[in-house]
């Protein structure tokens, strides 16, 4: 059922971290995906002046 939703993949992921992070005064560091970053990198080509 979890394969068919990546949403609810992403979120049992989150569950995770918070039952991980519970059990000991932890600090979790995961990885941004690089898609998050991309409508920033594309506005910051457009407004670059063309050489």
């Amino acid at each position: 059922m979890i394969s068919g939703n990546p949403a609810t993949l992403q979120l049992r992921f989150l569950q995770t971290l918070t039952e991980v992070a519970a059990e000991k005064n932890s600090t979790i560091v995961f990885p941004i995906p690089i898609d998050l970053f991309e409508p920033l990198i594309a506005s910051l080509r457009r407004s670059r002046p063309a050489d």
